[in-house]
C-alpha cells in the first residue's frame, strides 16, 4: 500500500475533494491484474449493500480500451497510456472535469436496475440516473460522444450502457460530468482546468497545516492521515446540517459516527473554530430527549444506540492545549452548553435503570466496545468509565456556562439528588 499523497493507491483511498461525495476509486482484484477505475458517489447502503460499480471509466484509443497506469494526488488524477494522458480534476463539489491528449478517448460503462434511467437529452448531453444517489450529466466540450443506450420495457430499466467520448481531429478531448440529486443541468461556465488543480492542491496543503507537526520519520504518515480525513470531510447536504467527517467513503460505515466527531476535533485543536464545529456537529441532530445519533449520513440518521458521552473528555483535551477556557469564545460556549447539558440529562434519565445514579449500557454499541466480552453475561452493564465520561462532561458544562453570554438556568442532574 502506498501512503504517498503524491502517488495515491486508489484501491485504498479515493481520489476526491474535501466536501465532495464524488470520488474515483479502483476495483480490488484477488490477483495482481490491473483493475478498472470507477466514478462513484458516497451513498448510504441500499437494501443492506452499497453499490460502487455504477460508472466504470476506461481510456480508449481508436475505439479500443487501452492499458494504463495512473498517478493521483489531491489535485489531479492522471491516467497514462502508450498514446497519451487522460486527466481528471474536481471543479467544485459536484463537477469532475476531464481532458485528454494524443488521441485518447474515454469509455463509460454503466449498469442499471429497475426504474433507473438513461436519457439522451438530444442537446449533445446524456443523463444517467440511479435510485440511491441521483443523476450524472455527461457533457463533452471538445470532441463528441456516442452511446448504445436503450430502454427495456418489460424490465422497466435501461439496458446496461456504454458511452464513448471521442477526441476531435486534433486528438484533443475535453468535457465534464455534473452531478445532482435531481434535475441535473449544464453549467454556464467552467473554471480553468489547471486552476482547479492548483486550488485543490492548495486546499489540501492548508488543511494539512491545521494538524500538529510530528518527527520527521512520521511526516509521510501525517500527510497521508490528513488526506484520508480531508476526503472524508463532507459538506452539509440532506440530513447533515453542518460539515462532518465520515468514518469511511466506502463500505458499511459510510457515515459520520457520533463520538468520532470528537476525535476529529481533538486532532484539529489548532483550528479551534473547526474543532468546536465538529464537537457541535452531532448536537445538530440531537432529538427532543437529548439523545445523539450513533451515526448519520446525508440520507439517514440512526438513533438505535448512541456512542459514549465523549465530548467532555475531548474538550478537556483541547483546553489543555489552548491554554484553558481563554481559548474558547463566548460564542463557542453558547453553542455547546445547553446541548451538552441535555445530553448528560439523557444518560441519567434513560440509562440509570435502578435509580442509584450509576449509568449502565443497554447495548454493546453504546460503549464503543461493540463486541466486548463484558456484555457476555447480559445487560445493562455499569462500568467506571461511563461515569468518568459523564463527570468530565458535567465539568465542561459548568465551565462553558460560566463564559456563555446569556445567564442560563443551571441544569440539575439526578446524580446530585
Amino acid at each position: 500500500m502506498s501512503i504517498s499523497i503524491d502517488n495515491l493507491d486508489l484501491r485504498q483511498v479515493p481520489f476526491s475533494l474535501r466536501g465532495s461525495r464524488l470520488m474515483v476509486l479502483q476495483g480490488i482484484s484477488p490477483s495482481d491484474e490491473p483493475t478498472p477505475l470507477y466514478l462513484a458517489y458516497s451513498n448510504s447502503e441500499t437494501n443492506g449493500r452499497s453499490r460502487f460499480d455504477y460508472l466504470k471509466i476506461e481510456p480508449t484509443y481508436n475505439g479500443k480500451i487501452e492499458t494504463f497506469t495512473y498517478i493521483a494526488n489531491s489535485g489531479v488524477l492522471a491516467i497514462n497510456t502508450a498514446h497519451g494522458t487522460l486527466e481528471l480534476c474536481f471543479d467544485g463539489l459536484e463537477t469532475l472535469q476531464i481532458r485528454a491528449n494524443g488521441g485518447i478517448g474515454l469509455r463509460y460503462s454503466m449498469t442499471f436496475e429497475g426504474h433507473e434511467q438513461f436519457l439522451d437529452r438530444l442537446d449533445g448531453t446524456l443523463c444517467a440516473g440511479w435510485n440511491a444517489i441521483g443523476e450524472f450529466l455527461f457533457v463533452p466540450t471538445v470532441g463528441t460522444q456516442t452511446h448504445n443506450g436503450k430502454w427495456i420495457t418489460q424490465m422497466m430499466k435501461p439496458a446496461d450502457t456504454v458511452i464513448d467520448w471521442v477526441p476531435d481531429s486534433n486528438g484533443k478531448l475535453e468535457g465534464y460530468i455534473q452531478f445532482a440529486e435531481s434535475n441535473v443541468e449544464k453549467r454556464d461556465t467552467l473554471n480553468p482546468f489547471d486552476r482547479c488543480v492548483t486550488d485543490n492542491l492548495s486546499d489540501f496543503r492548508e488543511f494539512l497545516e491545521k494538524y500538529p507537526q510530528v518527527p520527521t520519520r512520521y511526516a509521510q504518515v501525517r500527510e497521508f492521515a490528513a488526506y484520508v480525513i480531508w476526503v472524508n470531510f463532507v459538506a452539509p447536504q440532506g440530513m447533515l446540517k453542518v460539515p462532518m467527517v465520515y468514518m469511511m467513503r466506502t463500505g458499511p460505515l459510510m457515515r459520520a459516527m457520533g463520538w468520532q466527531q470528537s476525535y476529529q476535533a481533538m486532532a484539529l485543536w489548532q483550528d479551534i473554530d473547526t474543532a468546536v464545529g465538529l464537537l457541535n456537529s452531532m448536537f445538530t441532530l440531537q432529538d427532543e430527549y437529548g439523545q445523539l445519533p450513533d451515526g448519520a449520513s446525508d440520507k439517514y440518521c440512526t438513533m438505535l444506540a448512541p456512542k459514549p458521552p465523549f465530548q467532555g473528555f475531548a474538550i478537556s483535551y483541547i483546553l489543555d492545549r489552548i491554554g484553558g477556557m481563554d481559548g474558547l469564545t463566548r460564542e463557542h460556549c453558547e453553542l455547546l452548553y445547553e446541548p451538552m447539558c441535555k445530553w448528560v440529562g439523557w444518560w441519567f434519565k434513560f440509562r440509570d435503570k435502578d435509580g442509584d445514579g450509576l449509568i449502565g449500557y443497554v447495548h454493546g454499541d453504546e460503549s464503543g466496545w461493540d463486541d466486548a466480552s463484558i456484555f457476555s453475561r447480559g445487560i445493562p452493564v455499569e462500568t467506571p468509565y461511563i461515569a468518568a465520561f459523564l463527570v468530565l462532561l458535567m465539568e465542561v458544562c459548568f465551565e462553558t456556562r460560566q463564559k456563555a453570554r446569556r445567564r442560563y438556568v443551571a441544569y440539575t442532574f439526578s446524580c446530585y439528588a
